[in-house]
């Protein structure tokens, strides 16, 4: 589905970028997972033009488990595609998965506390980063760099209902060590990298010996690996609170960083808005929404979660902002949930995030591109959701009497051409339940059983509407083709073997 948003405005002041100062941006959104359970928290990496994976946790299995898309486009309408890969299978829940090349790291309970673990998807292998008996969670990668949020020094204030000894550990790939980084805040969390630099919270308490209350002072910073330097990035208000918590439920006043480059973008005010900062220039921005969550960066182009209320109900949608014009995008329009977006604009530009239109949550992709001022859209990705949706559209013209009447149908009376119109969508209905049922079992032979029953359905279809477009008329009895079912010049059986296609690819992606 594509949905096109015109932006024209006026821009003060330097540094305002003339391609994107008034300009139209399309919106291309498609359904990644089809699974009747929820999929959260994804992330995305790009290895190339139309190359990409999408990371996720999943509950399909009563657990939450890591799973992946993966695509390349290798040319010549040839497709390398693996949809709905397991990547964990073990008895813990496996959690917030971020992906740097061909390695997934997450963090993982089924030792009884939390810990780090990578996957290198070329080799196979699972590796666990950090065993110490404390939780260590919410990693993020950014080339031979994990970094994560560690419990190990952390201890509860019971009187003041807060934690604190909160710290951010590293661990190199290269060199195999572990270290935690030298904050001196009470507590630093939710981490981010990109190069050398690592972005996270800080927080300082300052109880009340009299009260409950605590004053809390917020900071977001920047860390230098290479030459140790802590920069602040933002200052949050120094707030009294009457318990502290390190949730979405309790926030501080600057929270969530992002980084890429020297581009950080976080929660600010609380959630009143997000802002961002350029560390090379000192650049800033910030929106204007009045409540958002979890920014994420990549390039010039920021992505978060933006809450809105409709007809007394309240959701969440995905907006994005083009840093240096501030010009602000709405990315999804569906009234619903949207959560979590990551972004990346390496080669093409992506923004992956769950969404709970259909009772569950999935995860979608949205591609975006100018159709003023440069710019083409990226190859669409081929899922069982966009296999379905494209099939349904068939089966609509099909079933649609004012757009094929009867008498586009071959038969020797009305009966027997209404007979063939039925046949045909009743074929097209059981292709698209083989197919649901292909994205809904965990056996991969059952699996492959679906799919192939619906390339099966299709096939059949194909020559029964093809002479139109391989011949220029029609096919009938005696031609030495199998009689076509519908004498219009449609091109159904291009349609249809497209679907085909798309199917044999994810036949071939099951591994």
């Amino acid at each position: 589905m594509a949905i096109t948003i015109m932006v024209f405005a006026l821009w003060y002041g330097s540094g305002v970028n003339s391609v994107h100062a008034a300009s139209s941006i399309q919106f291309r959104e498609n359904q990644l997972t089809l699974n009747d359970a929820d999929q959260q928290n994804p992330d995305i990496y790009e290895y190339g033009l139309n190359n990409y994976a999408v990371v996720w946790q999943d509950y399909r299995n009563g657990i939450w488990d890591i799973y992946m898309f993966y695509q390349n486009y290798l040319g010549n309408a040839t497709w390398d595609v693996q949809w709905d890969t397991r990547i964990t299978a073990n008895s813990g829940s496996n959690l917030n998965p971020k992906i740097y090349n061909d390695l997934i790291v997450y963090q993982s309970n089924r030792k009884g506390n939390w810990d780090i673990y990578t996957y290198n998807i070329t080799s196979k292998v699972e590796t666990q980063i950090t065993n110490n008996t404390a939780d260590q969670q919410f990693p993020a990668i950014d080339g031979n760099i994990i970094v994560w949020q560690d419990y190990r020094n952390a201890w509860w204030d019971v009187f003041h209902n807060y934690v604190t000894g909160l710290d951010v550990y590293m661990y190199n790939l290269t060199a195999k060590t572990e270290q935690s980084l030298p904050f001196s805040e009470q507590n630093a969390f939710n981490p981010a990298i990109s190069g050398n630099r690592v972005v996270y919270t800080g927080i300082n308490y300052y109880p009340n010996p009299y009260s409950d209350l605590v004053q809390t002072n917020s900071y977001v910073y920047s860390y230098d690996l290479s030459t140790g330097l802590k920069t602040d990035v933002a200052a949050g208000s120094i707030i009294w609170q009457s318990e502290i918590g390190l949730t979405d439920s309790v926030f501080p006043q600057v929270n969530f960083p992002a980084i890429d480059g020297t581009l950080v973008a976080y929660t600010n005010d609380g959630t009143n808005n997000i802002a961002a900062k350029d560390l090379s220039t000192n650049a800033t921005w910030q929106s204007n929404s009045q409540y958002v969550l979890h920014p994420d960066v990549s390039g010039d182009w920021i992505v978060y979660q933006n809450y809105y209320g409709y007809n007394y109900n309240t959701y969440w949608n995905i907006k994005l902002a083009y840093f240096s014009t501030g010009i602000t995008y709405q990315a999804t329009n569906t009234l619903g949930q949207q959560q979590n977006p990551a972004l990346s604009t390496k080669y093409a530009d992506y923004i992956v995030y769950q969404d709970y239109r259909s009772g569950h949550w999935h995860i979608y992709l949205t591609s975006f591109w100018y159709s003023a001022g440069g710019g083409s859209p990226p190859q669409e990705p081929i899922t069982p959701s966009q296999a379905i949706s494209n099939l349904q559209q068939i089966n609509s013209m099909i079933g649609n009497a004012s757009q094929i009447p009867t008498s586009d149908f071959a038969g020797a009376n009305n009966k027997v051409k209404e007979n063939r119109r039925n046949t045909m969508i009743n074929q097209l209905d059981s292709a698209i339940a083989n197919i649901e049922a292909a994205a809904n079992t965990q056996n991969l032979k059952t699996r492959s059983k679906y799919l192939q029953n619906a390339i099966d359905q299709l096939n059949d279809l194909i020559p029964k509407v093809d002479g139109w477009s391989l011949r220029g008329s029609a096919d009938v009895a005696g031609s030495g083709f199998t009689p076509d079912w519908i004498t219009a010049p449609l091109y159904l059986d291009q349609m249809i073997s497209s679907c085909r296609n798309d199917l044999q690819t994810l036949l071939n992606g099951i591994s």
